[in-house]
């Protein structure tokens, strides 16, 4: 029998902060016979907030109170108790990741937006979730292309490549419709730091406090286009492309069929014009030149343009929809342990799985003090790619060695956490759990995907018990 979950998304952009509602379908697709396997069958946005200005107390700070009266009066608005929020994850992006006070306001608003309500940043997800709130990924499933979504925002440019409905690589520049604006009057007030070498070597005319000639912020959006059509095409040789890309180009041999636009900055190029945008008036910033430069490009003929399902709501309906996903159905778990968030990872290959309960140990001791040193953290979640045609033999030891290693890293108090690939979680719970002393928390989940370097939040079980709701996630800020 399907159960229905509500979610939420929240997205704290660089210029805007909205939300979305969405309700999920979990359902059990086995066989009566089998055993159960509970999918998300489907998702459905119920409730749009108003899109707002994202408050700010300075250029560094963001307004914490402020965005949480948004919520509260979004909240309110919708009809929807903050009790019967059962999943979601808000989101900080673009410059917003940067603010002073960014993961403390962060962590405020996900405690307060839900009971397992997880706080996520980086632009690897931030490039990911929106993708897949544009229905790119999923189109790049029916249609077997490989796709790029821009997302185009107040600051950033996410981009994810997604090929069959997998992300095969991400990568964000420092591009945005906000990182100039303008006062009502048309003087320049605010430029981007990063933009101060570019405009001045290229002799671009535009400066604080000056009302620039159009010539001037063309040059410069039309530039910006330039550096994002080079990123899709691994033109390292590109100029100005090093100096704005924010973590990591794309892969060089990436081939790319088809480019869909998302972001506020995608309304303009796609010849709309967002009226609940607050920055779509006039000259407050260089978004609508940007699209219109974007538009014209030469580069995007290489490609067939593909407008997605959302636009400037696509990282929010990507973290209302998308962000939660379920572990497999043979799990060992404690349910008071639960919810758990912000568990850093630390992962096992296929040879370290296998070494002997001393080496073992050891070894998960020395990644767990690593972890600790710049996490500055007590708990962390263990991950290990586990083998399908594992013996009982083979998952005793290696369930010795798991909890020699988890107890001697974690205080008294802590839950061990053992994330595994293939479907042995249960066995290898219920193993470990008697090597224990009683009353010791144990959680042991499967079919999850994580690597060294995510986050990993862990909701309490739903679908009678079955199975729980897991967020794989990045805390970057800065």
């Amino acid at each position: 029998m399907a159960e229905q979950i509500l979610s939420v998304g929240i997205d704290i952009g660089t210029s805007t902060t909205h939300l979305v509602f969405s309700r999920l379908t979990l359902e059990n697709i086995s066989s009566l016979a089998g055993c159960p396997n509970i999918q998300l069958s489907d998702k459905e946005v119920v409730y749009r907030s108003a899109i707002y200005k994202t408050p700010l107390l300075s250029r560094d700070r963001i307004d914490g109170p402020a965005v949480k009266g948004i919520l509260a009066k979004e909240y309110e608005r919708a009809g929807i108790p903050r009790d019967e929020v059962e999943t979601g994850a808000v989101i900080i992006t673009g410059e917003t990741a940067r603010k002073e006070n960014a993961r403390e306001v962060l962590h405020a608003l996900s405690d307060f937006a839900g009971d397992f309500v997880v706080a996520a940043a980086g632009p690897a997800l931030e490039a990911v979730l929106s993708g897949k709130g544009a229905g790119i990924a999923e189109l790049s499933r029916q249609r077997g292309l490989s796709i790029a979504n821009i997302d185009i925002g107040g600051g950033t440019s996410n981009i994810a490549v997604f090929k069959n409905g997998e992300s095969l690589d991400t990568s964000c520049l420092d591009i945005g419709g906000s990182l100039v604006e303008f006062s009502s009057e048309g003087e320049v007030v605010y430029i981007a730091d990063k933009l101060l070498p570019l405009i001045r070597e290229e002799g671009i005319g535009i400066v604080k406090g000056s009302i620039p000639r159009e010539a001037d912020l063309l040059k410069l959006t039309r530039l910006m286009s330039t550096v994002l059509g080079a990123s899709l095409k691994q033109k390292q040789d590109e100029r100005w492309l090093s100096h704005l890309i924010t973590d990591h180009p794309l892969e060089q041999d990436l081939s790319i069929d088809a480019v869909s636009f998302s972001g506020g900055v995608s309304e303009f190029l796609y010849g709309r014009s967002y009226k609940e945008s607050p920055s779509s008036d006039g000259f407050h910033d260089i978004g609508n030149l940007l699209g219109n430069s974007l538009r014209e490009a030469d580069w995007l003929k290489d490609y067939e343009l593909i407008p997605g399902e959302e636009t400037i709501r696509a990282t929010v309906v990507g973290a209302g929809c998308h962000a939660t996903s379920l572990s497999g159905s043979t799990i060992s778990v404690q349910d008071d342990a639960l919810p758990l968030r912000n568990l850093p990872v630390i992962g096992l290959n296929e040879l370290e799985q296998d070494l002997s309960p001393p080496l073992l140990s050891e070894l998960i001791r020395k990644k767990a003090d690593h972890v600790a040193s710049w996490e500055q953290v007590g708990e962390f979640a263990l991950t290990l790619p586990g083998r399908k045609d594992i013996s009982y033999g083979e998952l005793c030891r290696m369930a010795e060695g798991l909890v020699r290693g988890l107890t001697n890293s974690l205080g008294r108090d802590k839950p061990l956490v053992v994330a595994v690939e293939q479907d042995i979680a249960k066995a290898l719970g219920g193993i470990m759990k008697r090597l224990l002393p009683p009353g010791r928390g144990l959680i042991s989940i499967d079919r999850v995907q994580v690597r060294p370097g995510d986050f990993l939040d862990i909701g309490r079980p739903v679908a009678e018990g079955t199975v729980v709701p897991v967020v794989v996630k990045t805390l970057a800020f800065g």
